[in-house]
């Protein structure tokens, strides 16, 4: 499974079978591969090609949008204003996402080709929105609840 996208929809599959908690590191997963999900598909649209055994099939922009609405999308609207059932930092997603980022890049050759894009600028694209999301949660709540 080379697409990060498919461990974040099992985790969010697990937490609505209530397997799984919710918690901000499934939390902050879904909300950056959202919006990279989403920018690869509406700004920087890519061809989504499916391989099976020898057969190529080349998925039409329609399709490419509706996967990108039911693995990214949904799951974000769904999970966004819930409130997490355990105490987790979203820093606890680093350590998954850097290994998975190792792995790929260690047993796929072209790691351009998972996604058409070079995958360091996503990393870094996710670590930069990683870093917003962390400033937010324990920087500006911190100073915004606390009266002047």
């Amino acid at each position: 499974m080379q697409y990060w996208s498919s461990y974040n929809f099992l985790g969010y599959l697990l937490m609505k079978t209530k397997v799984f908690p919710i918690c901000s590191p499934l939390k902050t997963s879904i909300i950056i591969t959202s919006i990279i999900g989403g920018y690869m598909t509406y700004i920087y649209p890519r061809k989504f090609i499916i391989k099976y055994k020898d057969i190529y099939y080349d998925l039409e922009y329609k399709y490419i949008v509706l996967f990108d609405f039911i693995i990214h999308q949904i799951p974000l609207l769904d999970m966004i204003n819930r409130n997490n059932e355990i105490e987790l930092c979203g820093r606890h997603i680093m350590f998954p996402m850097l290994l998975w980022n190792m792995l790929t890049n260690i047993y796929i050759k072209n790691t351009s080709k998972i996604y058409g894009i070079e995958l360091k600028k996503i990393v870094l694209s996710s670590i930069g929105i990683y870093s917003l999301l962390g400033i937010n949660q324990h920087l500006i709540k911190i100073f915004s609840s606390k009266p002047l």
